[in-house]
């Protein structure tokens, strides 16, 4: 274990998903603090009564950790900050909070564009940062996100409790999703549809997690919204697909030939 203000020489600070071990001080001021080198991710022990422990996060939590580092090199920015987690959440597809946002009907590509233009408006370094240490106000995303996932009775962080987190704590991404009518309330209700009673028991919930949402398209919901180009010429076909659907047994249509 290391101690208090004697890093362990030698050790490895970063872990698998090259994301640093931080502490907190005294003066509210983010320090890096060299992690053990026996467990890959590790205790992140934070002075004063706040205790982060990587083995609580989902494997999807701290990749989009590792990914909103890769962001804030990338912009060769000096701290990592709420927006550089919240672009990487919004950037990757596949993952719950963009999950999360089609099923509320958000315009994500106006999203990014928006979050990404807070980025433009940080201090950059003259010359490429490194290490890039959190600002205080992740550490608070990070304690908050713990919280939630006390409250919502979960045994690991996942990407939904970064997300709420992020939308409490940082004013100016509020202001940016409250202009589509997304809030937290709203997000929290979204995930209690899309979880239907399931509690995050492993950490890697997030890969099983929705898989229709991910790789399929709801069709009747599409229709119900009008999305959908209205079919002529095909009634017989239809009729036919109803009649096996209402089967009680080998009610599954396959449909061949021309749309």
């Amino acid at each position: 274990m290391t101690e208090r203000g004697h890093p362990h020489e030698g050790g490895d600070p970063l872990n698998e998903y090259g994301f640093f071990a931080y502490a907190l001080n005294d003066d509210r001021q983010v320090q890096t603090l060299l992690t053990s080198q026996n467990d890959k991710i590790n205790t992140i022990y934070i002075i004063k009564k706040y205790i982060m422990n990587l083995k609580q996060y989902t494997q999807s939590a701290l990749a989009l950790l590792s990914e909103a580092q890769n962001l804030a090199n990338s912009y060769q920015h000096t701290q990592l900050k709420p927006v550089h987690v919240m672009l990487a959440g919004l950037k990757n597809e596949e993952g719950l909070i963009v999950q999360i946002l089609k099923r509320m009907g958000a315009e994500l590509a106006v999203l990014q564009s928006e979050v990404s233009a807070l980025l433009t408006k940080l201090p950059k370094a003259s010359s490429p940062v490194g290490a890039i240490n959190p600002d205080s106000s992740v550490v608070r995303v990070l304690e908050l996100a713990t919280k939630k996932m006390q409250i919502m009775g979960d045994s690991f962080v996942t990407t939904e409790h970064l997300f709420l987190a992020l939308l409490r704590e940082d004013s100016d991404l509020n202001k940016i999703f409250a202009q589509q009518n997304i809030t937290t309330k709203q997000v929290e209700a979204m995930i209690v549809e899309m979880r239907q009673g399931k509690k995050v028991t492993s950490e890697n919930f997030e890969e099983g997690f929705d898989s229709l949402g991910k790789y399929g398209k709801d069709i009747t919901a599409l229709a119900q919204e009008g999305k959908i180009d209205p079919i002529i010429g095909r009634e017989s076909e239809i009729r036919r697909t109803m009649q096996i659907l209402s089967r009680r047994t080998k009610n599954n249509p396959v449909l061949v030939g021309d749309p």
